[in-house]
């Protein structure tokens, strides 16, 4: 695995695990499973947003960033990843 120092505070990073088709397209299960892979793999950084899963709906959205706090909160392995967020713009004006 390729890491790449962040900024001058000695931060470690690596390519990131992206999470815009959970739910869409995977189940919180099958999320799981991904994210213990890629940790296994030695991916630290997990990318998300609250309008994930694409296409936003929503009836779906924000599921993304709860599948990540699922698996950290039963794995406990919050200290092992950084978690990169945004917030998008939901008006429509």
């Amino acid at each position: 695995m390729q890491y790449h120092e962040l900024g001058c505070v000695g931060l470690r990073m690596s390519v990131l695990l992206g999470s815009m088709s959970w739910d869409e397209q995977n189940t919180e299960d099958k999320a799981h499973a991904q994210m213990a892979a890629a940790l296994g793999a030695g991916i630290n950084l997990v990318d998300t947003a609250e309008m994930h899963p694409v296409p936003s709906r929503a009836e779906t959205q924000g599921f993304s960033e709860r599948y990540v706090g699922t698996w950290l909160r039963s794995t406990r392995r919050r200290q092992d990843v950084a978690l990169a967020t945004k917030v998008g713009n939901t008006c429509n004006d």
